[in-house]
């Protein structure tokens, strides 16, 4: 019987005893995030990185039906018909902060007429009305995260184009959850999936889903070698940015080893598989040991249950180099690893070994970084790696010469890359006049570029022109018509990146501001 069952009937005991439940704050709230007719794609509106996650299911008579192992992320797809989930399900969601205080939100899915929904809910992560197409976002790398899981290049971005009603900074984190449900009993894990692949050699064998044990749901991941060696051999790839050297990776599994056999996996420190060993996880009769098998290296030795579900976690701070090993979320000891990158996940059962895996998690939250893009503008490639660590820094450096007539028929490098030439030449050429018809084609001057207090603008096609001057979000935070050789008062501005925009009689132009 599995112990997730053990875990519920004990759980429905406690709540038919009329014991108090101790409920999460109201701004808690789930939410679905992405659905067809048949299955729900649930997550809560707030993640918080180090805090734990599991559901509990209810029928409406309040039976417990079923629920999940712990996860690190609050993410989980239902499925009608699957898993005892019901036209009408109720969800306890149990959130465990860092310091094991428990939580719970409370929720009603709902499915009806082919729609899935929450009865208490009045969360929504995407708001059509909010968009916006012809909003003023500025083009500058600052990205955030967005409730639906989509990294927008800014918040900008996330409001008027995505819609999106809530997001953290930085861009959202890697990761993925295989709980194995979702395919048929036998079927072949790297043959069924685009998620995982075989060891790069002929001999590499697949392995199989299994519906004969499981921590959650109906199925698992089977894997065993006879008295010789077998040649089953598995890998799952930690996504598209690898390898990862600096952030924070966790990687998470539900294991079941059988009395007297073992099991094994690595992690693998480069892309191509076979290039460098990561980590050596060795389980033989009860004993644990982390290790890298390549540098004779003894990092830890520990225990682990037998005959029953655990879960191993191992939560790799790479920009420190301190790697910690947990066993049912109890911590067995921090160490230093020599070889500080990791790119996948290998599961190759040694001789003897017979084991089952299940809810196979990975999360990689990196630490903003930035790059030149080649073009004066920064990009974050949400790895760690950027040479710059801020994107001041990367601002500051990254700009291309560029130049700005200077009023008085000369040229200036702001020093800044927003000058509206990208030439010497072509400045020259249209900055010296010596009419005034000649004078009205060329583009407005703003100087200085960044400012301070006050900003002089000269060149104006017109009269009277209208200035208007936004922010990094869209905003108008300034407006005002002025003549030629006039200024702006702009000490109420907050430091950062705007954009002026000028409107005249038959024309329009654009350009970029930065507020020191």
């Amino acid at each position: 019987m599995k112990k997730i069952f053990t875990l519920l009937v004990g759980l429905l005991v406690f709540f038919n005893s009329n014991a108090q439940w101790n409920l999460c704050d109201s701004s808690f709230q789930l939410y679905i995030t992405n659905q067809t007719i048949s299955e729900a794609t649930v997550s809560l509106n707030q993640n918080i990185i180090g805090n734990s996650y599991s559901y509990v299911y209810f029928d409406m008579q309040f039976n417990c039906i079923g629920g999940t192992s712990i996860s690190s992320t609050p993410e989980n797809l239902f499925i009608f018909g699957q898993n005892s989930i019901l036209d009408s399900t109720i969800l306890y969601l149990g959130i465990t902060d860092t310091l094991g205080i428990t939580c719970y939100v409370i929720d009603t899915l709902v499915l009806n007429n082919n729609n899935w929904s929450f009865l208490n809910s009045n969360f929504s992560c995407v708001d059509s009305s909010l968009i916006d197409p012809t909003a003023a976002c500025i083009l500058i790398y600052d990205p955030v995260c967005g409730c639906n899981g989509i990294t927008y290049d800014n918040d900008c971005f996330a409001e008027n184009l995505g819609g999106v009603t809530s997001w953290t900074n930085g861009p959202c984190s890697s990761s993925i959850c295989e709980n194995f449900d979702s395919y048929q009993n036998g079927d072949l894990i790297s043959a069924s999936s685009s998620d995982w692949d075989l060891w790069p050699v002929q001999t590499a064998t697949d392995a199989s889903v299994t519906n004969l044990l499981s921590s959650s749901g109906s199925n698992s991941l089977y894997l065993f070698s006879g008295p010789t060696q077998g040649t089953q051999d598995v890998i799952l790839p930690f996504g598209s940015a690898t390898p990862y050297e600096l952030g924070v990776f966790e990687f998470s599994s539900m294991f079941y080893v059988n009395t007297g056999t073992g099991a094994y996996f690595n992690f693998q420190a480069e892309n191509v598989p076979g290039t460098t060993w990561s980590l050596d996880c060795k389980m033989d009769l009860g004993i644990l040991v982390l290790e890298n098998t390549g540098s004779s290296l003894n990092y830890l030795t520990t225990t682990y249950p037998e005959q029953t579900w655990f879960e191993l976690k191992v939560v790799c701070d790479l920009t420190n180099n301190n790697w910690e090993l947990f066993i049912d979320n109890q911590s067995q000891g921090f160490f230093v690893n020599t070889v500080n990158k990791i790119a996948s996940l290998n599961l190759y059962p040694i001789i003897g070994h017979q084991f089952y895996v299940d809810d196979v998690c990975y999360n990689y939250t990196p630490i903003p970084s930035w790059d030149c893009d080649g073009q004066g503008g920064c990009i974050d490639p949400e790895n760690g790696n950027g040479i710059y660590t801020s994107l001041a820094n990367c601002e500051a450096n990254c700009f291309i010469a560029s130049w700005d007539c200077d009023g008085q028929g000369a040229c200036i490098d702001p020093g800044t890359g927003f000058g509206q030439y990208d030439t010497l030449s072509n400045c020259e050429s249209d900055c010296i006049f010596t009419d005034v018809e000649d004078n009205n084609n060329k583009l407005n001057i703003i100087y200085p570029n960044p400012a301070n207090n006050i900003l002089y603008i000269s060149n104006l096609k017109e009269y009277n022109t209208n200035v208007k001057i936004y922010d990094i979000k869209g905003k108008l935070v300034l407006e005002k018509n002025i003549s030629n050789k006039e200024y702006l008062n702009i000490s109420n501005l907050k430091k950062g990146v705007y954009q002026i925009k000028f409107k005249g009689s038959d024309w329009n132009e654009t350009r970029k501001l930065i507020k020191k």
